[in-house]
């Protein structure tokens, strides 16, 4: 019977985590659909939005240019910190972005790039998951020196640091963030 009992258990314990496992994934691509503001209003205006494939392909087949580590002077060096106080903190960038204008700020995460359908526009980011991986918001960043995409950057979802100077701009009639003036190594 204990046995039986056992297996029961062990069942709905699988199953359970099948389920939330499916449904974490379907959030975190949810959360990948854009940058900033761009993010939070995808839902509202999923066709102003297309996310270019965010699948890492195997680097030695696909070798892209390494740049030396950040040698930067942040005001606020967001690598230092655990992944939770990471995400925490940018996502308090993200809703009161007036407090930190103007502040040099470091950051590690995914790399990942998005356009606006309408516009054309190239969006790139640093995407900076929570300590579960289940959120994620993008920082997007604004490089001082001009490259060629995507000859000149790293594939999707390689790690890079970025660092800036964190600024807001107006893009539709909304305020967005950005670090710019950024420097970028991978």
């Amino acid at each position: 019977m204990k046995r039986i009992l056992c297996l029961i258990f062990c069942a709905a314990v699988i199953t359970a985590l099948c389920g939330c496992q499916q449904q974490t994934a379907s959030r975190t691509a949810d959360k990948v659909s854009g940058v900033g503001e761009i993010m939070k209003n995808a839902e509202n205006s999923a066709d102003a939005v297309e996310t270019f494939d965010v699948t890492v392909q195997n680097e030695t087949i696909i070798p892209d240019k390494n740049y030396p580590e950040l040698d930067y002077d942040a005001d606020i060096d967001l690598t230092e910190l655990n992944s939770t106080m990471v995400y925490s903190e940018v996502l308090n960038m993200m809703n009161s972005p007036q407090d930190y204008v103007g502040k040099k700020v470091k950051a590690s995460g995914s790399f990942s790039v998005f356009t606006n359908l309408d516009s054309g526009k190239l969006y790139y980011s640093c995407v900076i998951a929570d300590a579960t991986a289940c959120c994620q918001q993008g920082l997007e960043f604004v490089l001082a020196e001009e490259r060629k995409f995507p000859d000149e950057f790293p594939i999707q979802g390689r790690q890079i640091t970025v660092a800036g100077v964190f600024d807001t701009y107006e893009e539709d009639g909304k305020i967005l963030c950005c670090l710019s003036n950024a420097v970028m190594s991978y």
